[in-house]
């Protein structure tokens, strides 16, 4: 990363655990480990059966997907803006170089200068935005990676189709039901006529009939 002048902040102390901070900036995690993915996100409460498993990480892999290409379009845009800032210093430089001596010539090359000098600092915030683009790219390209690995082991055990999501719904529905009492509760009706559900439940909460 390049090197960030923080002039904001006045005591040493500080400013070096800032300068630390920044030297782990590579190996901050800002995605979710594989472990986390595996148990929790397509953890066996939420999805207990193989087919919504692999469903589910199909469609995280779709949204980070798109997430991706958002960034890829930010980082273009960041691009062309420090392209456009840097010929906007080009041209006011040139302009200096134009004017004369005179006063007005003075505040005219003090004015330019002050734009230069602010222009650098929007170089500056747009090449640091570009380096976070990248970082969490990187971030999501590894959690992209944690759902394919696991949906490639999941796709043998598979019962139903891979090209539709609808047959496998009754059976990942009742599964839920099995370890979502909350579900039943809820919407007992749906349950009613599913054996497995009201023999599960019979002793703990009676299933609305329908």
């Amino acid at each position: 990363m390049k090197e960030i002048t923080l002039d904001l902040i006045d005591k040493k102390e500080n400013k070096e655990l800032c300068e630390k901070i920044l030297e782990m900036f590579s190996t901050v995690p800002q995605g979710m480990t594989a472990f986390q993915i595996q148990k929790f996100v397509l953890g066996d409460l939420e999805f207990p059966t193989v087919d919504s498993k692999w469903w589910q990480a199909k469609l995280e892999m779709w949204v980070r997907l798109q997430n991706i290409i958002g960034s890829h379009y930010e980082y273009r845009k960041k691009i062309a803006k420090i392209k456009e800032l840097k010929a906007n210093i080009d041209e006011l430089e040139y302009n200096n170089c134009l004017l004369d001596s005179e006063t007005k010539s003075k505040i005219q090359t003090s004015k330019n200068n002050s734009i230069i000098e602010y222009t650098k600092v929007e170089i500056e915030e747009n090449e640091f935005a570009i380096v976070c683009i990248k970082k969490r790219i990187n971030d999501v390209l590894k959690e992209m990676w944690a759902f394919w690995h696991i949906m490639q082991e999941l796709e043998p055990k598979m019962k139903f189709s891979k090209e539709d999501k609808e047959q496998q719904e009754e059976e990942f529905w009742t599964k839920k039901a099995l370890v979502t009492p909350e579900l039943v509760n809820r919407h007992g009706e749906v349950f009613s006529s599913s054996k497995e559900v009201t023999r599960h439940y019979k002793d703990i909460y009676k299933v609305k009939k329908k």
